[in-house]
């Protein structure tokens, strides 16, 4: 053998150099891909397969002030949302102030509005009351133009009466269907609430009769007189007995009212009265003072009228 046993021991310890500097040079793990160098020179910690432990990249001061911007961004919409609800609030509020002022200026308005309506209906009802018929008893120095013809007489069949009656037109359009209607009403006592009521219930119905033979029309300032009866029937006088209570200053006898009404239309057809009440009395000489009681019986020439109460629409 040529090698002697120095170069085998030589080449020996060769070879034992060799392995360790491959060893060294190429650690299993690193070919194994259990640990992972850094850039710093330390080894990064893995989970057997070259990954982080947990899992998750670590955040670097990039990613960091990315999600800063990010929750700037988020706060900076949250503002302007807040700022936007505040004027909406404060536009609401406004619109409802406006809203209450221009309720208050309605109402205003709206009184403003009726009291025109009204002065305006007034005017029209004046224009009205000027451009319609007027018939009433004219007045005269003396009083209404009337007077009893025939005096206050009883008999078995009640009272009777005549007087003369002046009825004129003093409005500006003509009055059609003008006819009167009176009578003679008996009262235990008489008051004028008595009479306005006996006024209403006599003179209102004749509103809704029918045109007679005796109606008439009276143009602008027209007049005429008639002769017109009135009469009081015995179931009266025998009523307002039962309610007397038998007087004890003046038995036998009662009061009573003359009440009568002209009525007319309108050339729209709509009704029109002239009202009257007048209480029939006795002058009591020497005093100045009337004897309302009557007794019903026999004629009383010495009855005159004495005006209570008149009206008209």
């Amino acid at each position: 053998m040529e090698n002697t046993l120095a170069d085998i021991l030589a080449d020996q310890n060769n070879a034992d150099h060799e392995k360790t500097d491959s060893d060294t040079a190429t650690p299993s793990s690193l070919i194994n891909g259990e640990i992972e160098v850094a850039s710093d020179g330390h080894p990064k910690p893995t989970d057997g397969g070259g990954k982080p432990a947990n899992g998750e990249t670590p955040p670097t001061s990039k990613t960091l002030r990315k999600e800063i911007r990010w929750f700037d961004w988020v706060n900076a919409g949250v503002a302007v949302a807040t700022l936007i609800v505040a004027f909406a609030a404060y536009r609401v509020a406004s619109d409802t102030r406006d809203i209450k002022s221009a309720v208050a200026n309605l109402s205003t308005l709206a009184s403003q509005s009726a009291r025109q309506a009204k002065a305006a209906e007034g005017q029209l009802n004046e224009i009205r009351s000027e451009q319609r018929p007027w018939v009433a008893i004219p007045s005269a120095d003396t009083g209404l133009m009337l007077a009893i013809t025939e005096p206050l007489t009883f008999s078995k069949s009640g009272g009777a009466m005549r007087t003369a009656i002046t009825l004129r037109n003093s409005g500006k359009k003509p009055a059609f269907g003008v006819r009167w209607n009176s009578k003679i009403v008996p009262f235990a006592v008489t008051r004028e609430h008595e009479l306005g009521g006996d006024l209403a219930a006599y003179c209102d119905p004749i509103r809704k009769q029918a045109a007679g033979i005796l109606e008439r029309t009276l143009f602008p300032d027209d007049r005429y007189v008639e002769n017109f009866p009135s009469a009081v029937y015995p179931v009266d006088i025998l009523r307002a007995f039962a309610m007397s209570n038998k007087l004890v200053n003046f038995p036998g006898k009662l009061e009573f009212a003359w009440i009568g009404c002209v009525d007319y239309r309108d050339a729209d057809g709509s009704h029109h009265q002239s009202r009257y009440a007048f209480l029939l009395g006795a002058p009591i000489k020497n005093s100045g003072m009337w004897m309302g009681f009557i007794k019903p019986e026999g004629g009383h020439p010495e009855v005159r009228l004495i005006e209570a109460l008149q009206s008209a629409d």
